[in-house]
């Protein structure tokens, strides 16, 4: 049973991937950025948001504004735009991943029940993830970025120094550069 299970995802992935690909010639791909929102503590809302928006916005200084990433809290914030249903929020940002995205970029800075969906929909849809972490969560004992998340295919780690959003920033810009990537 379990055999079948895997060829029939198997399956729907290759197939997923080849309307993607189709879908692709007619639409310009960019970024996604992805992390908590919806449990984060009050007092690091801005801070969090502005981080997820500063690192758009390195992609919009590296590739052009009309590649800057898409960020989520941008449209469907949890506070901002309350009005969105769970099921309109989910189909949104689900197509938005698979069918819209080149590269899923995860803050992995405090625990999100979103982001594992987010990171899922990427791997099916063959998108590659670019996990971005601070290293004291990564070498802590045990390692508070899961194994599941941190073994999945396609995913890059990158880390900067714990609690330092300038660094965030300063090392997915090096990394962009570094290899060249459009993100």
């Amino acid at each position: 049973m379990k055999r079948l299970l895997f060829v029939l995802l198997g399956v729907i992935a290759v197939e997923f991937r080849m309307i993607r690909a189709v879908y692709s010639l007619s639409r310009m791909m960019v970024s996604y950025i992805c992390g908590a929102l919806t449990e984060l503590p009050e007092n690091e809302k801005v801070r969090v948001k502005s981080l997820y928006s500063r690192l758009a916005d390195v992609v919009a200084e590296i590739l052009g504004e009309e590649r800057r990433s898409f960020v989520p809290h941008e449209h469907y914030d949890p506070d901002k735009h309350s009005s969105f249903t769970p099921p309109q929020v989910y189909l949104a940002e689900i197509f938005q991943v698979m069918l819209c995205t080149s590269r899923l970029v995860v803050v992995a800075r405090t625990p999100s029940w979103g982001g594992g969906m987010e990171i899922l929909a990427a791997i099916i849809a063959g998108v590659p993830v670019d996990l971005l972490c601070e290293r004291g969560k990564l070498f802590s004992k045990p390692s508070l970025i899961s194994r599941l998340m941190r073994g999945g295919p396609g995913i890059s780690i990158i880390e900067y120094e714990d609690g330092d959003d300038a660094d965030a920033v300063f090392e997915y810009r090096n990394f962009l550069v570094r290899n060249m990537i459009a993100a």
